[in-house]
């Protein structure tokens, strides 16, 4: 049954956007304790037919009609609502917990809307009963409090001897995506605060059979003891929890990566169950996120093969196998290569040439980035003292450089003087990514970078979510246009007018605006139209080694752009 307000429009449209995604019964009373709206989980906590085909059947009449709650608890909730409708407490609002059954609760929240309207919450509460009745503290969470790994463990073990030839446990592993961008921005309190709200979602969602568990950090379970319908509870899941959270006065939008596996033909124990559950949870995270996967056995093959990279890059570096290649930079008004772009590759004994889309995104997950990212900028330093002046060398910078901000400057700094490079002949390109997971000290970094001399670019400009603010904040030098909208320039008008804007604000600021991913001629006059002052791309020359550096620069780029 659809219920709305029967205010103006606009309320109403305002209501039904922020009530509908609610994840908990929640109902609008008016003075007469009328119901006048319902959203979808209430909707589904007390059934269409219990409210009947009055408009605005009363409250008592539907909770009572529901069958739901038990008669003594009904009469409770009618009481609470009528002393929150008839001022009897001084706070503006009305707040208790009702015992259902052994560790099972219903805790109502009253708030008086405006006149004559009321708004009730009813959120359903589970915990983990232990004996007599009490929570076993060794097998919850307590910042959620539901189950713990423990507990999701032991209960898993204990499905999986169980003699039911019909039942088959399936186990759901997920993690909130972007989980740890998002604690950066609210701070700890404001990622504990999402925590509770994204458990209360997946109580809302589950049986009071399944088992619920938070595994570590921003990481969850659900155990379902009969997991015929496991494939439609993920679906349910990734709806439910991609859905946005109001958390500390912000609207936070994430969602959630989630695998599954179901035994028996997924695993025997509870450790390989669980185990190849987080496999199918990665297999959704590098999918893209906001997705689930069902765990299959080739999904077992990807993981010992990433094992095995992984254990090859580590040896990488001490063995000598990793290499810098440079791109060159051409100014589009002089038609001269104005410097180069330091980039990682990786030439293994046995695997050949590792593309770095391979391996850089591996590097980041296990934490060798950063020391990837310091032994690049000492060799682009050192292999760039040798060019004749001006020409510059632009190095990448992760963002786990930017974590530790003075270890970082003092790397830039003994780089510098090690190789005798001036420090205006160094740039270093950071993502607007980087940028955002600690602002405030990356700004104070690059500042103090600035101040030695060396210069700052933006790198795959337009990609982020901050543009216009990091401009007008940081202080860079040079822009670089991200290659997707260069590569799209003859078929898509809006890139076009994204390049001219970028390019337009550039100048204005004084920058450096430079066009990544230029391959064709056509390319390369629509940019410079389009304002920019520098391009990069195969076009004017693919990566080459330090030895080759000088004889592209014997090249005449004016043969290559104006054919």
């Amino acid at each position: 049954m659809s219920l709305t307000l029967d205010e103006p429009d606009t309320f109403a449209s305002l209501a039904d956007c922020a009530l509908e995604q609610m994840p908990y019964p929640v109902v609008v009373l008016d003075r007469d304790l009328r119901l006048r709206l319902a959203n979808a989980a209430a909707r589904e906590r007390l059934d269409a037919v219990a409210m009947g085909e009055d408009p605005c059947p009363p409250f008592d009449a539907v909770l009572a009609r529901s069958g739901r709650i038990p008669a003594d608890v009904r009469l409770r909730i009618l009481s609470c609502c009528g002393a929150e409708v008839r001022g009897r407490n001084t706070r503006g609002r009305h707040d208790a917990v009702f015992s259902l059954s052994p560790g099972h609760t219903i805790a109502l929240f009253a708030r008086r809307l405006g006149p004559d309207r009321w708004m009730v919450v009813l959120e359903d509460r589970h915990r983990a009963a232990g004996p007599g009745g009490e929570a076993e503290e060794s097998h919850r969470d307590r910042l959620t409090g539901i189950g713990n790994r423990h507990h999701i463990e032991k209960q898993l073990a204990a499905a999986l001897c169980d003699d039911d030839p019909d039942s088959q446990p399936a186990i759901l592993v997920f993690d909130i995506d972007r989980f740890r961008s998002i604690n950066d921005h609210l701070g700890r309190n404001g990622g504990d605060a999402l925590l509770r709200a994204v458990a209360g979602r997946l109580r809302h969602a589950t049986r009071d059979a399944d088992q619920l568990a938070r595994l570590e950090g921003d990481q969850f379970a659900v155990l379902q003891h009969n997991g015929q319908s496991a494939d439609h509870l993920a679906a349910r899941l990734v709806d439910l929890l991609n859905r946005p959270y109001l958390v500390r006065g912000e609207v936070v939008t994430s969602g959630i990566s989630l695998g599954v596996a179901r035994a028996p033909g997924d695993g025997a124990t509870a450790s390989e169950l669980l185990h190849h559950a987080d496999l199918a949870r990665r297999e959704a995270k590098d999918a893209g996120g906001h997705a689930w996967r069902r765990f299959g056995q080739s999904m077992a093959d990807r993981a010992r093969s990433r094992l095995d990279l992984e254990s090859d890059l580590r040896k990488a570096l001490a063995l000598g196998q990793l290499s810098l290649a440079y791109q060159p930079k051409v100014n589009l008004r002089t038609r001269a290569v104005t410097g180069f772009e330091a980039l990682a590759r990786w030439t293994h004994p046995k695997r050949g040439m590792v593309p770095p889309a391979l391996f850089i995104p591996v590097a980041e997950d296990i934490r060798l980035i950063a020391s990837i990212g310091d032994w690049a900028l000492r060799t682009a330093c050192q292999e760039a003292a040798a060019w004749p002046e001006p020409l510059t060398v632009a190095v990448n910078v992760s963002a786990r450089q930017l974590d530790d901000g003075q270890h970082f400057l003092t790397q830039v700094a003994v780089s510098l003087r090690e190789s005798g490079l001036p420090a205006r002949r160094l740039e270093l390109e950071i993502t607007e990514s980087a940028l955002t997971r600690r602002p405030d000290e990356a700004r104070a970094l690059l500042r103090d970078l600035h101040e030695m001399g060396v210069r700052i670019a933006i790198d795959d400009f337009g990609t982020g979510y901050s543009s216009l603010g990091q401009l007008r904040t940081f202080p860079f030098d040079s822009i670089k246009i991200d290659r997707s909208f260069v590569s799209s320039l003859d078929s898509d008008h809006d890139s076009g007018a994204l390049v001219r804007a970028i390019a337009t604000l550039g100048s204005g600021l004084g920058m450096t605006v430079i066009a990544e991913g230029v391959e064709t001629r056509n390319q390369a006059r629509m940019v410079e139209a389009d304002g920019c002052t520098d391009i990069q791309g195969f076009l004017i020359g693919r990566p080459v080694p330090a030895a080759e550096v000088r004889a592209l620069l014997a090249r005449n780029m004016s043969d290559l752009l104006d054919a």
